[in-house]
Formats: C-alpha cells, sequence, structure tokens
C-alpha cells in the first residue's frame, strides 16, 4: 500500500523483466499503480519506475567545459570518438526494434537520450511532437503544405497525423525519425549548438528554413571530406534537394551556414574534423542521413544494420574494418 498527504491510496506494483527489454531503449522496471481510494470515479495514476540515467546533454556539457579549459590553456581537448560511435549504435539499435514494431519515437533529440550504466538509451517514445529542426526531405514534401504553413509546427504535426491517418503504412515519421538521428550524432559533435541557428531575439526559423540549412551544411561537410571519403553520390542528392527547397523559400529567409557568423554560433565545421578522425562515425552520420536512398520500402535501415553495427560489441575495432557508404549502398 502506499498513502500520501492527499488522501489513502492504495498502490499496487507491476514489476517487469528487464532482461526481455530491447537494448537501446531505456528500461522500465515496473509500475506503481495507485487508486484514490476517496475519489468516487476510482480513478488511478500510474508511475513509471525506471533507473536513476544521466542526461546525455550533461556529458555535452562536461566536453564543452573541457574544451574551454584546453583551449584557455593553449591546448585543445580530444573525445572519445569511439564511445559516441557505441552511443548512437545502441540508440539506432533501439529504434530499429521500435519500427519493426510499428513503434515511431517521433520526438527524436539529444534531450531524449540518457545514460545508463554507461550505454545510451532512448526515452520518451512516441510523445506526437514534431520537432523543428528534427523534419526531413522526404516528410516535408508528402505533408503538401505552403511554405509558411511550415513555420508553424502544430499545422505540420497535424497535418502529418493526417497523412498517418490516411495511409497508415505511411513512413513519414520512420524517416523522421532516421534523419534526426544523423542531426543528433552532429549536434553531439557541435557541443549540442548546430540545430537553431538563429539569436534569441529573431523570429525563430520555419521547418523548410532550418531543413535547408541542414542540408547545406550536410553539402559543405561532405565538400571537405571529398578527399578523404568518396561522397560523389551523396552530394548529387544533396544538391536536387537543396535546388528545391531555394525555389521555395525567399532569398532573404534563407539562412547561409558559410556566413562566419553562423559559421560561430552553430560551430558545424567541428564535424568535419571528427569525422576524419573516426570512419565509423562517418559511416554511421551517412547511413542515417541517406538512408531513404537505399530503399524506403523496407523496415526502418534494412541490410546496413548487419555491417555498421557489427562493431558494437567490441571496444576498439578497426576504423577501416567496415565498408563504405557508397560501397554498401545497392546500385539505384
Amino acid at each position: 500500500d502506499a498513502t500520501d498527504g492527499g488522501g489513502e491510496r492504495t498502490g499496487e506494483v507491476v514489476l517487469l523483466d528487464v532482461a526481455k527489454q530491447p537494448e537501446g531503449l531505456c528500461p522500465i522496471y515496473g509500475y506503481l499503480i495507485l487508486e484514490d481510494a476517496t475519489d468516487g470515479g476510482g480513478v488511478r495514476k500510474i508511475f513509471t519506475m525506471m533507473p536513476l540515467a544521466k542526461p546525455i546533454l550533461d556529458v555535452i556539457e562536461e566536453q564543452l567545459q573541457a574544451a574551454d579549459q584546453a583551449h584557455a590553456s593553449g591546448g585543445t581537448a580530444s573525445r572519445d570518438l569511439g564511445t559516441l560511435v557505441k552511443w548512437m549504435s545502441q540508440v539506432a539499435t533501439g529504434l530499429a526494434f521500435m519500427h519493426k514494431r510499428g513503434v515511431f519515437w517521433r520526438d527524436c533529440k539529444l534531450d531524449n537520450i540518457v545514460l545508463v550504466n554507461g550505454d545510451a538509451k532512448i526515452i520518451d517514445i512516441s510523445s506526437g511532437v514534431c520537432t523543428v529542426g528534427y523534419a526531413s526531405h522526404e516528410q516535408l514534401m508528402k505533408l503538401n503544405l505552403r511554405v509558411e504553413a511550415l513555420g508553424d509546427s502544430q499545422q505540420v504535426t497535424d497535418a502529418l497525423e493526417q497523412v498517418l491517418s490516411d495511409e497508415p503504412e505511411h513512413q513519414t515519421w520512420q524517416t523522421q525519425d532516421v534523419f534526426a538521428l544523423s542531426i543528433v550524432v552532429i549536434e553531439f559533435l557541435t557541443y549540442g549548438m548546430f540545430t537553431y541557428p538563429y539569436k534569441k531575439d529573431a523570429a525563430p526559423p520555419s521547418y523548410a528554413q532550418l531543413l535547408l540549412y541542414e542540408l547545406e551544411v550536410y553539402n559543405l561537410l561532405l565538400q571537405d571530406l571529398r578527399g578523404t571519403f568518396d561522397v560523389t553520390s551523396m552530394m548529387g542528392r544533396l544538391d536536387r534537394k537543396i535546388d528545391h527547397w531555394k525555389g521555395q523559400i525567399p532569398a532573404a529567409d534563407i539562412i547561409s551556414p558559410t556566413e562566419q557568423e553562423i559559421r560561430d554560433l552553430t560551430l558545424w565545421p567541428l564535424a568535419v574534423s571528427e569525422f576524419s578522425r573516426d570512419r565509423r562515425l562517418f559511416d554511421l552520420w551517412a547511413a542515417l542521413a541517406f538512408w531513404d536512398h537505399v530503399d524506403n520500402q523496407f523496415g526502418f535501415i534494412g541490410h546496413w544494420t548487419e555491417w555498421l553495427f557489427d562493431f558494437t560489441l567490441h571496444s576498439h575495432p578497426n576504423p577501416d574494418a567496415s565498408p563504405s557508404p557508397e560501397a554498401a549502398r545497392p546500385s539505384e
């Protein structure tokens, strides 16, 4: 039984088998079900029992402080990219498990990733929020909304819900989840300063403005990495998407990632050096960012799950062991 100051309550604990819960999702120990005996309607409240977790944003803050301290002393702080690869792989594995069962995250962002005993876990599943800055090209194209409407989060969310209602098998949310996870990788590399390139006193950008900004950053990343990886095919695909949105958005409203103020504000160039340091990290990001071009009919990310995540059980795999995104992608 359980009681509190609001009246007598009877409590029931339902325990779950944590061992059977999938990797990548924050485990649930059980549920505490409370019934208010003083309420004639017998209203129940259910509390989820979960482990003590550390927000991954706390890790980013710690890394940023270490970088600031190193810079102040004239040095640089090097991050453990192998751990980041492990964390993002764990999250992607959990996401694949969800998608195979028709469950969508729908709010994939750094805020909703936590660490439990050193492993990355997903929280806040199916929250119903379409977060500005994490919407994909494919997702927005299928909504048939005016560009002006893409600045209204509620209109976009309502349109997404309508698409799912009309076409239950539609991959709109699935596409958003995967594309959003590619942005999460970039956000981690930029100390959480990537998705929202605008000043606090300025009006927030629309979905279309942010998507164009993100696509242009992705293209700039690939241009800088041409001497390291074969990215020709990926750049061509990005060019087509960029051309589409440039034709939809007034030139004055376009956020240019090449402006020095934006580069300093979002720190996106950091991703170039980090991708160059660890091939696995680039492969993981590329597979997420371009998964819809592989085969958008299969569940989640299909064949590349096998070659991308086979190193997650190893602490220090050979960064060159996995094939390039171009080599692993079937011909079109």
